[in-house]
């Protein structure tokens, strides 16, 4: 009977041993498993702050795109309406007076931002080919500080220069130079009012053609679609001159 006290208290004492033991396993455990997990976070906060660089990169290339795109129309638009009696003067150079209007337009921000308006300040390159524009910045310098850990200094250097660029075809325009060449096409046309309108609806499709019978030898011409122009939805018109007979 006192054996079998004693061996049934040996193996209450070697069972209470495998749990202090497996408890003090798994607190180890714990303790390892947060420590490892707070470098893993570490990593992945640096990781985050190194794809922010470039994230914010591509947000100022697409301020800068949306940015030239709403010039553009504008432009666009002005330089037909204001020249619109003109059309087909050989001294007159559309193409010359449109990128000279994206130009002042693209630096004359009107927005309340001074952090834009020294942004949209940097572009310093503007070309026009007659079908698309593009502009650049100057180089920027970038220096951010990527670690997490205050006593790690560990940063990155980026330097870029910034690019953006406008074609009248992603929108379904015709270029400068294709209302010009459209217009003496038409003016070639002799016979009957609807022979002119079924030319210009021909070469500018994008458009709709009518007499204006106030002004003898005008037409008046009116996109089909709206553009974002002026902070809202409007459509392009402009007039071409005819003679009269």
């Amino acid at each position: 009977m006192f054996s079998s006290l004693k061996l049934n208290k040996r193996g209450d004492i070697s069972v209470a041993v495998m749990v202090i033991l497996t408890i003090v396993l798994f607190v180890y455990m714990l303790g390892a498993m947060n420590s490892d997990l707070a470098k893993v976070s570490g990593n992945f906060n640096d990781v985050l702050k190194l794809e922010q660089v470039y994230s914010n990169h591509q947000l100022a290339e697409t301020t800068l795109y949306f940015r030239l795109v709403e010039v553009s129309l504008n432009s666009y638009k002005e330089v037909l309406e204001d020249n619109s009696m003109k059309i087909g003067d050989p001294n007159l150079d559309l193409n010359a007076l449109f990128k000279a209007k994206v130009e002042t337009n693209f630096k004359n921000y009107k927005g309340k931002s001074n952090e834009m308006k020294e942004f949209f300040g940097k572009v310093n390159s503007f070309e026009f080919d007659g079908v698309a524009i593009k502009i650049s910045t100057s180089i920027l310098q970038i220096e951010e500080n990527i670690s997490s850990n205050k006593e790690d200094s560990s940063k990155v250097y980026y330097s870029s220069s910034l690019n953006s660029s406008f074609n009248f075809n992603r929108v379904g325009l015709p270029s400068l130079d294709d209302v010009v060449i459209g217009r003496e096409k038409c003016s070639e046309m002799t016979g009957s009012e609807e022979t002119l309108l079924g030319c210009l609806n021909e070469e500018f499709p994008q458009f709709s053609a009518s007499f204006n019978r106030i002004v003898p030898g005008q037409v008046h011409l009116v996109s089909l679609d709206s553009y974002y122009l002026n902070k809202k939805m409007d459509f392009i018109a402009f007039n071409l001159m005819f003679n009269p007979s």
